[in-house]
């Protein structure tokens, strides 16, 4: 069932694509290669004498209801009823619950997840070069 309403949702983007490069925008658009401008020539022949606006403008409201109803449907049906979230909520207790009964196996776990103290960063001396702290900055003589 997911094989065929991927392949309607495949066809149905390919037709929005073509009715969407069809239709005449301010440039005219692919549908002004039928011949004149606004979708004349051979598009006025094939369409009516409305012209292939309404026609095309009508296919892509189409297509787009169906795309939108494809995409919704395919959303669902792989994401198999059930939440993330939720999903990950008992992946959590399973693993608390695991380590609740052995502990001595959680434990070297634990212990290599803790990251090493590093030394403090902490330093009474100015780095070389540096300004003392609160003096003014030294004038700019290269002007």
């Amino acid at each position: 069932m997911e094989t065929l309403i991927t392949i309607i949702h495949v066809v149905v983007a390919l037709l929005l694509i073509v009715t969407i490069l069809l239709q005449s925008g301010k440039g005219g658009g692919l549908g002004a290669l039928g011949g004149g401008g606004s979708g004349g020539g051979s598009m006025g022949q094939i369409f009516g004498a409305s012209g292939a606006g309404n026609f095309l403008a009508r296919i892509t409201t189409l297509g787009a209801i169906l795309f939108f109803l494809t995409s919704f449907t395919l959303s669902m049906t792989s994401s198999d009823g059930g939440s993330v979230v939720a999903r990950a909520a008992q992946e959590n207790s399973a693993t608390t619950a695991t380590e609740a009964e052995n502990p001595t196996e959680a434990a070297p776990e634990a212990a290599a997840a803790e990251p090493a103290e590093a030394a403090p960063a902490t330093s009474s001396e100015p780095a070389p070069g540096a300004a003392p702290a609160g003096a003014a900055p030294a004038p700019n003589d290269a002007q």
